[in-house]
């Protein structure tokens, strides 16, 4: 079965970072896809850069032209990646691992840790990495002792206010964990799985799925497609989503705290690392 990595694409300054571990990497996966998405042309002209770098790497294009009235900002990316699903997404042959564009660290043996998981756990509908700063999974981090409460309590929601909408309590998190690298205690992070039985809805910053499954609905996946892909479609196939403990990925920010971050020295932190 293929191999398939997907970004929703993108911003240069996290893809130079991403890049990097992708290629590093590369024979945990077989493909790179692109999923042109962004109005901004130095961007782009990046990713044309990769794409004919790279024979690893593959651009997808969707016709904007159907759509006169699109943003031209990147607010389009959030708003239009769901056309890309029926494109590239429901391969029956291919398994499929989504890691959005501003994941800035991701461990050795992650990649093939998910699509493992993937094969073996067919009976969940998505598989959600374990991800630092997904405010779900902030949640239980935090209760596990990895984050302090000094800068709040993360409920167990996806757009908590601290744990989706505080760049200072994104800040403490990813200073914890960049503490616990460099100590190499990493396994502090890790669990074994957390099932979202409730169909309780999850960032979806690293999901990994299966060609065959998306193809039942031919990739047509909702505008709201967070909502769709772990709220809507887990419960009308009756799955599950489900976090697998093992695989760690770090996620700079959610456009609530991406201004406050960019003023830290985190993301300076993590381009130290790649």
């Amino acid at each position: 079965m293929k191999k398939i990595i997907i970004t929703p694409a993108g911003r240069k300054r996290y893809l130079e970072i991403l890049y990097p571990y992708l290629k590093k990497f590369k024979d945990e996966f077989d493909e790179w896809h692109l999923w042109m998405n962004s109005p901004v042309k130095e961007d782009n002209d990046y990713l044309d850069e990769l794409a004919k770098k790279e024979n690893w790497i593959k651009q997808v294009y969707w016709d904007k032209e159907k759509y006169p009235n699109l943003r031209n900002d990147r607010q389009m990316i959030r708003d239009t990646t769901y056309h890309f699903f029926p494109i590239d997404g429901q391969d029956k042959d291919a398994i499929y691992l989504r890691l959005d564009d501003d994941i800035v660290w991701l461990e050795k043996g992650a990649i093939t840790n998910m699509f493992d998981f993937r094969l073996k756990n067919p009976q969940y509908f998505l598989i959600v990495g374990n991800v630092i700063n997904s405010s779900l999974i902030s949640h239980l981090h935090q209760r596990f002792g990895l984050i302090g409460y000094d800068r709040g309590f993360n409920n167990y929601e996806c757009f908590c206010n601290i744990g989706w909408g505080s760049g200072r309590y994104a800040e403490l998190a990813h200073d914890g964990f960049l503490t616990n690298l460099e100590k190499g205690n990493l396994e502090r992070y890790k669990f074994d799985r957390w099932e979202l039985w409730a169909h309780e809805r999850i960032s979806i910053n690293v999901i990994c799925w299966l060609g065959s499954d998306f193809a039942k609905f031919k990739g047509e996946v909702g505008k709201v497609e967070e909502m769709e892909l772990t709220e809507v479609l887990p419960a009308r196939y009756g799955q599950m989503n489900c976090i697998n403990g093992k695989a760690l990925f770090s996620h700079f920010s959610f456009y609530t705290q991406e201004d406050y971050l960019l003023e830290t020295d985190i993301l300076k932190r993590y381009n130290l690392l790649k």
